[in-house]
């Protein structure tokens, strides 16, 4: 839920926040235009485009609450593709895959190489190289 102290918002601006965070849907999941969110606040339309340039960065406190609103259902949808790829869905398998690759650390060196110039490479055996040494 956003802090209406820490961002200085109406109860009226948050609301407006959460609707357009929800896809300019309302608490109970209806989908209303911005005239007919307007009215329920009992503000002008204008109001609404005037609070996106008002409240400090608007859009990113928007995107900010979409993010945890989704968030929550974020296990549920891993379980559901989980049971759908166990029960033979490709789709739903290559999904979980993707992303458990996605997940692994990345790699810690990096090779440079300039594809423009011969590339030389030496093989070293080091049993015989210690030998010598």
């Amino acid at each position: 839920m956003i802090q209406q102290n820490a961002t200085n918002m109406t109860s009226q601006q948050i609301e407006f926040v959460e609707f357009v965070a929800a896809g300019k849907r309302t608490s109970d999941g209806r989908k209303l235009s911005m005239d007919a969110f307007a009215r329920k606040l009992k503000v002008n339309r204008s109001t609404l485009y005037h609070w996106q340039d008002e409240i400090p960065d608007f859009w990113g406190v928007v995107q900010a609450r979409a993010n945890e609103s989704l968030a929550r259902y974020v296990p549920e949808v891993i379980d559901a593709l989980k049971e759908r790829a166990l029960a033979g869905d490709v789709a739903a398998a290559k999904v979980i895959l993707n992303q458990a690759s996605a997940l692994k650390p990345s790699p810690k060196t990096s090779l440079d190489v300039d594809l423009h110039q011969p590339l030389s490479i030496e093989i070293v055996n080091y049993a015989t190289k210690q030998q010598s040494t």
